[in-house]
């Protein structure tokens, strides 16, 4: 008993406080950030997210996503990782890596962001087990 009264006390220490305070902030951002972190470390390039918002705030100054999308295109190339909301997503502006993808990798590549669930059940917005099925289905047409 008394220990977890010595523990209490230590607690109510004001540089405890702040260094428990540092360490949540910091597990904080470090989760806000992880997921953009990959695609920087394999040097995709793209504007800076802030945690957990990611470009949302940038995107308010355009007037439409696909607007902003076209100037990344210009600023960073074909290829480029953007963040909206804690969900990382690279982007692809080239139409040969996307039949690349969407053709001969498509395997690879399933889950792709759709916002809300535009587009029902459909090969582009389905997923998971769903969407391998509809494509493997789909692949002699190709």
């Amino acid at each position: 008993m008394e220990l977890l009264q010595l523990s209490l006390e230590s607690l109510a220490h004001p540089a405890a406080i702040a260094s428990l305070l540092l360490l949540v902030v910091l597990f904080l951002y470090w989760c806000g950030t992880r997921g953009f972190a990959d695609l920087k470390k394999l040097n995709v390039p793209g504007p800076k997210p802030v945690p957990f918002l990611g470009n949302f705030l940038e995107a308010r100054k355009y007037n439409g996503l696909h607007l902003m999308y076209l100037d990344y295109v210009k600023k960073y190339g074909k290829v480029f990782a953007i963040c909206l909301g804690g969900r990382p997503s690279l982007v692809v502006a080239d139409p040969e890596l996307l039949k690349q993808i969407l053709i001969k990798d498509f395997s690879n590549f399933r889950n792709r962001f759709m916002p809300g669930r535009a587009g029902g059940k459909g090969v582009f917005s389905a997923r998971d087990d769903t969407w391998k099925r509809i494509r493997n289905t789909l692949t002699p047409t190709f």
